[in-house]
């Protein structure tokens, strides 16, 4: 029961790492998108500028709430994993005390 658990924990980790990683990709694409978007539109006037910096705004909001739906995502997962390991755990447990009865 116990290595059914530590497997599982095990999976999790492995899981929210790949998750981090993920998730600090979709970050950095984003903010180089926005940093491309304002670069582009140096020196073309204050309204292209303006505009661009409201564009990479968006974007590099847009990365973040891509990036925070992948860890929700992963941390939904492993709750699930975890939660059926234990009750996998248990019912090995259960059906051991049953069989020393």
């Amino acid at each position: 029961a116990d290595k059914i658990i530590r497997q599982a924990e095990s999976e999790v980790e492995k899981l929210k790492e790949v998750a981090a990683e993920a998730a600090e990709k979709i970050r950095k694409e984003g903010y180089a998108g926005a940093e491309r978007v304002e670069k582009e539109a140096e020196g073309k006037g204050w309204v292209a500028e303006n505009l661009a910096k409201k564009a990479a705004s968006e974007l590099k909001k847009e990365a973040d709430k891509q990036a925070e739906n992948v860890i929700r995502e992963a941390n939904e997962k492993a709750e699930s994993i975890l939660n059926e390991a234990r009750k996998r755990a248990g019912e090995i447990s259960k059906s051991g005390k049953d069989q020393i009865q």
